[in-house]
């Protein structure tokens, strides 16, 4: 067994749970799959002949650029080198719940501002700003903050003893809202080319899009698109809303670009009516 990234959470006093109205729940997807829609840009944590150990980076990101994609038409590519960063991930990995608060504390940035590029060839280089600006890194993470109030919560509360029925219920509930994040025993393989559990321990964390008679996910190893059959006993959910100051100024552009259409018809008319009058 090999942990890739995972570290269980040990403390849940203060986390939000699916049905307790903190995070609100807006239906995205009525039946729950996302399969249809734009999957993230495929990016693996091991590379380079190492392993980041970076998987709640990664796919708590996957999820977050789906969801994105679906809520809001926009096509972004998050750095992951970042957001290991500003949780404090190194190996062995991270708790998901420290990774979205950091989140929440410092934002998000582009793939483009700090990049796993190939010549960051050390873990330590990974975790580092080499190649990049801290100060405009930080800087552009603190603009998301302002532009994008993002909050998760659990699919159920992982340190209660629930029904597998509930926890499929509330995974495939949530599902309607977000793409989840789950936490999974990685990789063992059945004569199905199913990914299974040997026992209850988990060592990955991924993103999920679809629960059927299985668990659909993408991933950041390869196979990128895994078919999983595993009771889960960690899943998260998201929801992002657009802050007031960005949807004013969303609507502002758009009263702008309406004025400047009414101009131009208006100057179009008058230099019509001129020349036929």
């Amino acid at each position: 067994m090999k942990n890739t990234g995972f570290i269980a959470p040990q403390t849940f006093a203060n986390n939000y749970v699916l049905g307790n109205i903190n995070v609100p729940f807006k239906v995205l997807k009525e039946d729950g799959d996302w399969t249809a829609n734009k999957r993230p840009e495929k990016e693996l944590q091991i590379a380079h002949n190492y392993d980041t150990y970076n998987c709640t980076s990664f796919n708590t990101l996957n999820q977050i650029e789906q969801y994105i994609y679906v809520a809001f038409g926009e096509t972004v590519n998050y750095s992951d080198r970042w957001l290991g960063i500003v949780a404090g991930t190194r190996p062995p990995g991270n708790d998901p719940h420290i990774v979205m608060e950091a989140i929440r504390k410092y934002g998000l940035i582009p793939e483009s501002m700090l990049p796993f590029t190939m010549d960051i060839g050390t873990v330590d280089e990974y975790y580092s700003f080499k190649n990049a600006d801290e100060e405009a890194c930080r800087a552009e993470g603190l603009r998301w903050l302002e532009k994008n109030d993002f909050k998760h919560e659990w699919c159920f509360l992982p340190n209660q003893d629930i029904p597998l029925e509930e926890k499929i219920h509330n995974m495939k509930l949530s599902l309607k809202a977000s793409p989840l994040a789950i936490a999974v025993y990685a990789w063992a393989l059945d004569s199905r080319g199913v990914y299974i559990r040997y026992n209850n321990a988990d060592t990955h964390w991924t993103s999920c899009y679809k629960i059927d008679d299985l668990q659909r996910v993408f991933d950041s190893y390869d196979p990128i698109e895994k078919n999983v059959n595993q009771e889960i006993f960690y899943a998260k959910r998201i929801h992002i809303e657009k802050r007031v100051v960005e949807v004013k100024k969303k609507l502002l552009e758009r009263l702008l670009a309406w004025l400047l259409v009414e101009k131009l018809i208006y100057r179009a008319f008058k230099i019509f009516w001129i020349k036929n009058k």
